[in-house]
């Protein structure tokens, strides 16, 4: 209530804000009260008089206390009786009205039809940890059957080839990418470039809307004839073939490994849907001031992952189309019988998936650099050096695709050439590495829940760096191919990297999301137990890697002599 020169004007803000109050021969301030609590406001009231102000058609301020606008995009001023609302524009609405109230106040702007956008894409960015969440569970439940059920023994080979097969399938393209690149892509982006929304909101709705169909997909492939796919996340021909003449080569691949493809090719228009969003926001939407180098890194993560994403993800979806065709139009892309060429798969499919690994990690480095900074109190150390690194990762991951086939017969000088590119990626990497260690020496800092899961990241991340220096290592891969060690490798950079990179930025910004803070007890307790757990679950799988343990074995232990790998009893 604001009282002016003895006239009674009723008007709701959204709480939050500061209302200065001002006539012409009086500059007076005063407190408005709201709900018997004294509440700053930022909205400035003049005294009104006369034209200059028509073209208001009518005001609504009694949704809730937030601010409902009806009225021409044009138009700067509000009057209320006497009273004039003079309305903000640009980063000086951020500070206004804080994020949510920000988006409410711009998503209804425009009238009633944008507010429905602008609420849909408010409920997206809500909507993807959510629904991701429920993927994580599932596909962590995955796991956990196989091994309860290897004590018993009692499971199927089939069963298991085809839990591995989507334990990996979820984790990757329906936990970790909607993740990283959906859920925080869409919150952080506008809120940190100063942008009122996307660049597209509707593209927004459908990219995320085409992730619940693509999982519904996935999920009735466990209810058709075979079972579900059961070749791996990899999918190689002719193992994921639609078999031959005396039947599938697995039974999986009988219908479910076509639900398989089919729910893969969605989900990866999904991400270029959303990768387009990105990239037109950034470029175009920044607001004045805001360059290039003065974005924070967990956007500049975004904006390059969002370019690896447009690159790579068409190719992917070639090959599923080409393994789609050969599965139901009979065409002969893959099939060596029919003159196909089996080998074509690995390479189209690896082009975009070693590409992927780092859709899934440089988003958590970008999180994890701006978390550091935050907690040790200080800049990041090398900004630039920060950003050209993440820019020579995503680069050199397009070169690097032949150190997953050393084992399929290629030349040995073009393996040399892969075995070189994949060390180099090892510098930029070691430069991120430097520089978080650079930011953190000699800081102020404070381990909160955050900081303790972004120097997990950290850690982690080395450690799979590391491991992986060995495997770009022609002689010692053919050693180590396809053993537990690749196991232990791949989790320490998408378990220890990627999901630690998420449980950080989940804590960090959640206060910021839904306007209430973690339980940091709770907190402690869930990265202690997450940390140890990890680490003794997955560090032994390197030691049984490197005595040769192979990996995709659906026998228990008391099975493995069976098998000629008695070896491994001891081993085990």
């Amino acid at each position: 209530v604001v009282d002016r020169a003895g006239t009674r004007a009723n008007v709701e803000f959204p709480a939050g804000a500061k209302v200065r109050v001002r006539d012409a021969s009086t500059k007076a301030k005063m407190t408005v009260k709201r709900e018997g609590a004294e509440r700053a406001y930022d909205v400035e009231l003049v005294n009104g008089g006369g034209g200059g102000h028509r073209g208001i058609r009518t005001i609504d301020f009694a949704d809730g206390g937030a601010v409902v606008i009806k009225v021409p995009s044009n138009v700067t001023t509000l009057q209320v009786g006497d009273v004039i609302v003079r309305l903000g524009r640009g980063e000086d609405a951020e500070g206004i009205f804080g994020k949510s109230d920000y988006e409410d106040y711009y998503g209804r702007w425009e009238g009633t039809y944008h507010a429905l956008v602008m609420r849909e894409g408010k409920e997206t960015k809500v909507s993807f940890p959510a629904d991701a969440g429920i993927r994580v569970k599932d596909s962590g439940a995955g796991p956990m059957v196989v091994e309860l059920d290897s004590y018993t023994y009692g499971m199927s080979g089939e069963f298991y080839t085809m839990i591995f097969t989507m334990h990996a399938t979820i984790m990757i393209f329906f936990v970790v990418i909607p993740l990283l690149t959906g859920a925080f892509g869409n919150f952080l982006i506008p809120l940190q470039i100063g942008a009122r929304d996307m660049a597209f909101p509707k593209l927004n709705m459908v990219s995320y809307w085409m992730v619940p169909v693509a999982g519904i997909i996935m999920i009735l492939g466990f209810f058709t004839e075979g079972g579900h796919a059961a070749a791996g996340w990899t999918s190689y021909p002719p193992l994921a073939g639609s078999g031959n003449e005396t039947g599938a080569f697995t039974p999986g691949s009988v219908a479910g490994q076509s639900y398989w493809l089919a729910s893969l090719l969605i989900v990866g228009t999904s991400s270029i849907l959303g990768a387009v969003n990105y990239v037109t926001t950034i470029i175009k939407m920044r607001a004045p001031g805001m360059g290039f180098f003065r974005m924070p890194l967990a956007t500049w993560s975004l904006f390059i992952t969002s370019i690896l994403v447009l690159f790579g993800t068409p190719v992917l979806a070639s090959a599923l189309t080409m393994q789609l065709l050969d599965r139901q139009m009979g065409t002969n892309f893959f099939q060596a019988a029919k003159g196909g060429q089996p080998l074509l798969w690995q390479h189209v499919f690896w082009f975009y998936s070693h590409p992927a690994v780092y859709i899934m990690i440089l988003p958590g480095m970008g999180f994890v650099s701006d978390i550091i900074s935050t907690f040790a109190r200080k800049p990041i150390f090398g900004y630039r050096a920060m950003v050209y690194a993440i820019a020579a990762i995503a680069g050199l991951g397009f070169i690097v695709w032949g150190h997953h086939m050393f084992m399929s017969g290629m030349n040995p000088y073009l393996g040399f050439t892969f075995m070189i590119s994949t060390m180099m990626i090892a510098l930029p990497s070691a430069i991120k590495t430097f520089n978080w260690l650079g930011t953190i020496w000699k800081s102020q800092m404070q381990l909160t829940v955050p900081m303790l899961n972004a120097l997990a990241f950290v850690s982690m991340f080395v450690i799979g760096g590391l491991s992986g220096i060995y495997m770009a290592a022609t002689p010692v891969d053919i050693f180590i191919h396809d053993t537990y060690f690749i196991v232990g490798h791949i989790h320490y950079v998408l378990f220890g990297g990627s999901l630690f990179a998420i449980f950080a930025a989940v804590y960090y910004w959640f206060p910021k999301m839904f306007g209430r803070m973690t339980n940091p007890t709770l907190g402690y307790i869930h990265f202690v137990l997450s940390f140890i757990f990890f680490n003794v679950t997955f560090f032994p799988m390197h030691i049984i890697g490197m005595a040769g343990h192979p990996r995709r074995i659906a026998v228990g232990w008391d099975k493995v002599n069976q098998m000629g790998y008695r070896w491994l009893a001891e081993v085990q």
